[in-house]
């Protein structure tokens, strides 16, 4: 039989037997980020950065002790960290409660005109250097970060249309595990995340940022793209690898490229990831190219011109899309510039709408508008192998303001299958899908949109099975 220990109380405290039988209780690595001990400040008086990196110090110093995971609770309130410090250790998780724990930068020491690189709140490893630095470090795993808001410009009325700083990003995840770590995945996640006024939401571009999960994340009012998954070929440092592999689902991406640059809402510079029930709406373009393509299959510059403004740039291979949609943006809905991504009942609604396109001055001074500029879906010369099954183009504005192209396919494209596909809302039906005069290869494009049929397919026999 077990013997049980009574627990003595005098004046309201634990005594004797009882108060060892208390401390035998382990808690495993549990921390209360306002606890006397470490004195994170949930009114917004003073910076909280010390009281994290105390916390994530003494967790360090646990790593290889076989406690397993820690735990940063976050009581509501609002928190000041400066931007740039806060590396999160590994199998760490920060949780703070629903809607209510909001971090904001400190501001005391940000640069006089922002940052020089894409700097946030909370990191592992930072824009140009991975986590644990040249060599990696393996511990770096399966951290997280749940139930938190991030609002780069603190106003109570959530309304801040200005003073967005420079480079200032919400997160920021550079994971190296080192050349042989123990698993090549970081399997971090990010749960029930708000991004409210900052640069760049979320940056994830380490070379192991693989496994990740995301799931219920909204970004609002960035100045530059909301989300990009993989290392941009605008990095210093190029891994074609680099945050392949993740899971994306209820993303909703909002207000992006409000500072007139050169950005998607959503760009995607790697493989394998999949996004299920994800939006994007509301991306900004200012360029004035009309973006029809002309016939070289290597214009590097419109490569990049036809990013801006758009909602999802896909530059990597071999991702998938289910029931995603973009919708009201200022350049195309969706480009597809890399190969083998499937896109299953995805939607364009409303590709270069006038409210966000806006007004532009051009060489001459004459003032012109953007919209029906840009397509639904503009495929180029580097989207081989793409397979598109019941996706939609239409617009909420109606016929004259939105797309000029249903689905614009560049002339280089081949090896497609586009199925069961809609687009309306034209000025022509001619309109719905461009397809070119000659593709690079024949043999194997099959295009259905609306009523009319493209195809150069070469029929074969099946040979049975025996």
């Amino acid at each position: 039989m077990t013997n049980l220990t009574i627990p003595t109380i005098t004046n309201g405290e634990l005594t004797g037997e009882g108060l060892q039988a208390a401390r035998n209780v382990s808690l495993g690595l549990s921390y209360h980020a306002s606890a006397p001990k470490w004195g994170a400040d949930p009114t917004g008086t003073f910076d909280s950065t010390p009281a994290f990196n105390a916390m994530f110090a003494d967790i360090r110093s646990k790593y290889d002790k076989g406690y397993g995971g820690a735990t940063i609770y976050v009581a509501p309130g609002t928190y000041l960290i400066e931007p740039g410090v806060l590396d999160i250790p590994g199998r760490t998780v920060i949780l703070g409660a629903p809607k209510n724990t909001v971090f904001v930068p400190y501001t005391k020491n940000i640069p006089s005109g922002g940052y020089s690189e894409p700097t946030a709140l909370f990191s592992i490893g930072s824009w140009t250097v991975t986590s644990g630095g040249v060599n990696g470090d393996q511990y770096r795993m399966r951290s997280g970060l749940e139930n938190i808001v991030i609002k780069g410009v603190w106003k109570y009325d959530w309304q801040a249309q200005t003073g967005i700083i420079k480079n200032l990003t919400g997160i920021l995840f550079n994971t190296y595990l080192t050349s042989s770590p123990q698993n090549p995945d970081a399997y971090h996640h990010l749960e029930n995340i708000e991004i409210w006024d900052v640069d760049f939401g979320i940056l994830l571009i380490g070379p192991d940022d693989q496994g990740i999960k995301a799931n219920n994340i909204h970004i609002d009012r960035t100045n530059s793209a909301g989300m990009i998954v993989g290392r941009p070929l605008w990095h210093p440092q190029q891994i074609s690898s680099s945050g392949a592999d993740n899971h994306f689902t209820n993303v909703d991406i909002h207000g992006c490229n409000k500072g007139g640059g050169d950005f998607g809402g959503l760009e995607l510079y790697t493989s394998n990831c999949v996004f299920v029930a994800c939006k994007v709406w509301y991306v900004q373009r200012t360029i004035t190219d009309n973006m029809s393509a002309d016939d070289s299959g290597s214009n590097v510059d419109r490569f990049w011109r036809i990013r801006h403004g758009c909602g999802v740039y896909v530059r990597g291979s071999r991702n998938r899309f289910q029931a995603c949609e973009v919708q009201e943006v200022g350049g195309a809905c969706w480009v597809i510039a890399g190969s083998m991504n499937t896109f299953t009942g995805c939607n364009a609604d409303s590709a270069s709408v006038f409210s966000q396109a806006g007004t532009v001055t051009d060489e001459k001074n004459k003032v012109s508008t953007l919209m029906n500029t840009a397509p639904g879906f503009y495929i180029t010369n580097w989207a081989h192998d793409l397979a598109m099954t019941s996706c939609q183009v239409y617009s909420m504005h109606g016929s004259g303001h939105s797309h000029k192209w249903g689905y614009y396919i560049e002339s280089y494209s081949d090896t497609m299958s586009i199925l069961g596909c809609r687009a309306t809302h034209l000025s022509s039906p001619d309109l719905a899908v461009s397809i070119p005069s000659k593709f690079a290869k024949a043999g194997d494009v099959y295009i259905q949109v609306n009523n009319s049929i493209y195809t150069d397919h070469v029929t074969r026999a099946i040979t049975l099975a025996p």
